[in-house]
């Protein structure tokens, strides 16, 4: 089988529209639980901690239109941007994003990440020292799904598989993962893809979430056999992280020349 490989994806319009999504969360469950607590991230597939772009790709239609545009008033994802892309020529990963706003927010933080890409692993093992693997940044090369079920005590779990030759099995998976957190309730994002002729409502048909859809193809059911788009499913008590700028992820989506659809409508 196939191994998936996020580098010719990283930038794109995707990335842009889960980090942002991400950055919310983050920064609304941060001020929920106030210094000095230590905020506490749990990441099901993390990747690696940051993408060298290469001169054409999809971060052109992605994070390349968001950078030549003045940040969105009040966005965490566009005010960081200038630090976390530097020379254009990197993009960081999600955990990577969160640790520099954490960070940036002065808020103390553990994070448990994992990924069972042996790349990826060897990645993270090179260039995260193994003082911050024991302390701040735990990385494990395990399967992230099972991770969410054992890591009970996130302030935040992301769920962000890579939907790639296991399309269905991952969809499968996804649905039972948000089933489990919504149990317990668990504050959680789950980012999926929107793909012609691939059905999702096993996962996004779930009550109590709401969904954040950024689409770019004609419509919502087709584009040319490939991605039309893509969302993002969390659990109702992280409305009002949303709710607070819908303009905000209007401009957003207008600089990707995309469409914003909520579900239900916030």
């Amino acid at each position: 089988m196939t191994t998936y490989s996020h580098d010719a994806h990283a930038g794109g319009r995707s990335d842009v529209w889960k980090h942002m999504l991400l950055l919310r969360a983050v920064r609304c469950l941060a001020r929920r639980h106030r210094r000095p607590a230590v905020f506490r991230y749990l990441e099901s597939h993390c990747g690696k901690a940051l993408y060298v772009l290469p001169p054409q790709g999809e971060w052109q239609n992605g994070v390349g239109r968001i950078c030549g545009e003045p940040p969105a008033r009040g966005e965490p994802y566009t005010e960081c941007l200038g630090a976390a892309m530097g020379s254009r020529s990197i993009y960081f990963g999600s955990w990577m994003l969160v640790a520099l706003y954490l960070q940036r927010l002065g808020h103390r933080f553990v994070m448990r990440i994992s990924d069972s890409s042996s790349e990826v692993a060897c990645h993270i093992r090179t260039i995260l020292p193994k003082s911050r693997r024991a302390g701040s940044i735990c990385f494990r090369h395990v399967d992230g799904y099972r991770e969410l079920a054992v890591r009970r005590d996130a302030h935040l779990s992301f769920l962000d598989p890579p939907y790639g030759p296991a399309f269905c099995e991952d969809v499968k998976r996804s649905a039972k993962a948000v089933n489990l957190l919504l149990l317990q309730g668990r504050p959680f994002l789950a980012y999926y893809p929107i793909y012609e002729g691939r059905d999702l409502r096993a996962l996004i048909n779930q009550p109590g979430t709401i969904r954040l859809e950024l689409v770019w193809g004609p419509n919502r059911a087709a584009h040319r056999g490939g991605v039309a788009g893509c969302g993002i499913l969390a659990n109702q008590g992280l409305a009002d992280a949303f709710q607070s700028n819908v303009c905000g992820m209007q401009l957003v989506a207008e600089q990707l020349r995309s469409q914003l659809f909520l579900f239900p409508a916030l």
